[in-house]
């Protein structure tokens, strides 16, 4: 829903501390790639100038995560061409279900099974998992790997994550729920990886970021585990 919640009485809200919904762009030898455009898209890219993408990456279709798609339109405009989306078929049948505008992309199918692929050119996997009843697609380029919308996995994932060194997953609340793995287990997630640099994102308001402490042994992601906040830049290897 975003922070602050709309009529919520609690610390964070009224205090007034912003987190819009999540996105992010990866920037790989020449190439910009977006992943996810939720409700708050266009403010976040007259906020930071994104003026443009090469291609759209979709986790999948709810609609904190496809929400901004409209705003895409003007990059439509402006190119002459449809925008490449990668996506899964459960993603893409879901989306057309939501949205009108699927005519200004060109769909790219990922292969049904976690593993290797190839986005706009450039090397890269893509696993799964789910959110309750929703699959739920992770990537990883390089050395980083971005996990959202996290609920249930199997074990399998971990070989698609062997090597990283930067991870960014989803905590939205401090404890488990049926949608969200929650800050305990992500990071014990995380300390299942060779990640040494972790950042937890899609923070709901029920995490104060001032106060609260990190749970579980840390491990190899004690020293720098991280609460994501709008615009963070993050350097990693590819």
């Amino acid at each position: 829903m975003g922070v602050p919640i709309i009529g919520c009485p609690c610390a964070i809200c009224q205090r007034k501390e912003e987190r819009l919904r999540s996105s992010a762009l990866l920037t790989i030898g020449g190439k910009k790639l977006l992943i996810d455009a939720g409700p708050d898209f266009r403010r976040q890219a007259l906020l930071h100038k994104v003026e443009d993408i090469d291609a759209l990456i979709l986790t999948h279709s709810h609609y904190d995560h496809i929400g901004g798609l409209e705003d895409l339109r003007i990059i439509y405009y402006q190119k002459k061409e449809k925008i490449p989306c990668y996506l899964s078929t459960e993603t893409l049948q879901e989306w057309r279900t939501k949205t009108h505008i699927t005519p200004l992309f060109s769909p790219y199918i990922l292969p049904e099974k976690s593993g290797p692929c190839t986005i706009e050119g450039l090397d890269a996997c893509a696993f799964y998992f789910w959110q309750n009843d929703t699959k739920v697609q992770g990537y990883r380029f390089g050395d980083l790997a971005y996990i959202t919308d996290i609920s249930d996995y199997e074990e399998e994932i971990f070989s698609h994550l062997s090597g990283i060194s930067t991870l960014v997953i989803s905590a939205c609340n401090l404890k488990r729920s049926p949608l969200h793995l929650g800050l305990e287990c992500a990071v014990a997630f995380a300390e299942k990886t060779s990640a040494n640099k972790v950042f937890f994102t899609h923070l709901s308001h029920e995490i104060d970021t001032r106060i609260v402490s990190f749970p579980g042994s840390y491990s190899n992601v004690e020293q720098t585990q991280a609460f994501a906040y709008d615009g963070l830049t993050i350097n990693f290897t590819y």
